[in-house]
């Protein structure tokens, strides 16, 4: 079953969330969503970005998302890459200029975090 077919049918496997150095944005939407979806859920969330270097998660980041119980001091910064996008079912940008970038580099619409289409 191909991507759009999963995507049909509604039943999401996996959700990525791109930014631009995947320790502020990406990073919180993620841990966020892993929290709300809890341990047992199937689906597998991560995050990366357009221009990750090796770099800790924003202190505000980390302090909030440990308030919220979810703990991102393990969270290493990822490199956004073609392969990681076509592996992803849904693919979320967090602001136009990495829905743009995924476009170009990666020939994939994605859609911007708080579209509503």
């Amino acid at each position: 079953m191909g991507k759009d077919e999963n995507r049909s049918v509604g039943k999401l496997q996996s959700v990525l969330f791109v930014c631009t150095g995947n320790i502020f944005r990406s990073v919180t939407a993620e841990y966020a969503l892993k929290a709300r979806l809890g341990p047992g859920t199937s689906c597998v969330v991560s995050s990366a970005g357009i221009d990750a270097k090796p770099q800790s998660v924003h202190v505000w980041v980390r302090t909030r998302l440990c308030e919220k119980g979810a703990d991102p001091t393990t969270h290493v910064p990822r490199q956004l890459t073609r392969e990681l996008v076509e592996a992803a079912d849904l693919v979320i940008a967090m602001g136009r200029n990495h829905q743009v970038f995924v476009r170009e580099q990666c020939g994939r619409d994605v859609p911007l975090l708080g579209d509503r289409h």
